[in-house]
């Protein structure tokens, strides 16, 4: 049998080459799509088998292990994972730990690589309500009815470690089959509703946020900020997708360096006029605040920015002098990092980069 894909659910702007956080979901055994007793129960050992992978994964991904949420813009820091468990209500007696949830604005792609048996009597042929019931074992259940009924979590399953909130989180949806040409966990034999799954996920944030901003760095240091003024990176090397794709990043993590600027001060000013201070004190307190964002501009995107713009005039103007409607003083000068400023760095590389 030949190959076939679907695609079931395609938003035309996910690139999967633009998600920081890509990993590969493992399920091999039986995969029923009958509407029958124990749907909820069968389901739910599908899901158990996706929690001790995501748990494992939120352990291993340098992303995950180190997601920090700093309530109201305030110091006051929780680790995601500690957090999320306790923000979304109960079912029963689980508390459930979705990556992709929408109070941090992030969604994601699933490609699944359906292996499957052809040539068995009664072999499931309906591969959209296969896809159906993975989906449901990836997201977290709306009762306890969805899971079976059990009485409680297992070990290990505290908490409850989901991919998803709910599958409407999931905003590209493909997949493959093939042919099945190994037992599954070991067998000796076939039988009809056998498959090995492997279910690629790539993991975006929606929109910049101060909650998802960790989405906007780079996957195992291969994106480097300081590799462009500190090792002499060749940008020059790069082809016209691939220095998109870096431009594209690098406007990401500024828009979400704005978003922390804009919540931070909206927050801080609003506190220490409630308190008092003086005109001298609020000011002080003020620019001590964004001492830390502004260090991350200098030290960590401005190099790369400056980078980028440099390569983007060359390739599309060639040698300078260039428009002056590509200059920026966040970008020109040090120590002028601003809202203004860098949402006008961003506008830069996006205007100049459209124009490749």
């Amino acid at each position: 049998m030949s190959d076939h894909v679907r695609v079931h659910l395609a938003d035309p702007d996910f690139r999967r080459r633009d998600c920081p956080v890509r990993f590969t979901l493992l399920y091999e055994g039986e995969l029923k799509t009958g509407k029958g007793g124990g749907r909820g129960a069968r389901i739910h050992r599908i899901r158990q088998c996706f929690h001790h992978q995501l748990k494992r994964l939120w352990k291993t991904n340098h992303l995950l292990s180190n997601w920090i949420l700093s309530l109201d813009g305030g110091s006051d820091l929780h680790s995601m994972k500690e957090f999320l468990p306790n923000y979304f209500d109960s079912i029963g007696n689980y508390r459930f730990l979705p990556i992709v949830n929408p109070y941090i604005n992030v969604d994601c792609s699933l490609d699944f690589r359906l292996l499957r048996p052809t040539d068995i009597p009664g072999q499931v042929t309906d591969i959209d309500n296969q896809i159906k019931v993975l989906c449901d074992a990836l997201k977290r259940p709306s009762g306890l009815d969805e899971m079976g009924n059990p009485s409680g979590p297992d070990d290990g399953e505290e908490p409850f470690y989901v991919l998803a909130h709910d599958d409407g989180l999931f905003s590209k949806i493909t997949s493959t089959s093939g042919e099945l040409l190994q037992p599954v966990n070991g067998k000796s034999d076939y039988s009809p509703t056998d498959v090995r799954v492997f279910v690629d996920v790539c993991i975006r944030p929606s929109s910049p946020s101060i909650d998802n901003a960790i989405f906007y760095h780079e996957e195992n240091y291969s994106f480097d900020h300081e590799k462009f003024s500190r090792t002499g990176y060749e940008l020059s090397l790069l082809n016209t997708s691939e220095l998109r794709h870096c431009v594209s990043q690098c406007v990401f993590r500024i828009w979400a360096l704005c978003d922390s600027f804009s919540l931070w001060e909206r927050s801080e000013v609003t506190e220490r006029f409630t308190t008092g201070l003086s005109r001298d004190d609020l000011a002080d307190s003020y620019f001590g605040g964004i001492y830390e964002r502004r260090k991350i501009w200098e030290i960590g995107q401005r190099p790369t920015a400056i980078a980028l713009r440099d390569e983007l005039l060359n390739r599309v103007f060639g040698e300078g002098p260039y428009p002056d409607e590509y200059d920026c003083s966040s970008l020109n000068e040090v120590g002028q990092a601003s809202l203004r400023s860098l949402h006008s760095a961003a506008d830069i590389l996006q205007k100049l980069s459209r124009r490749l």
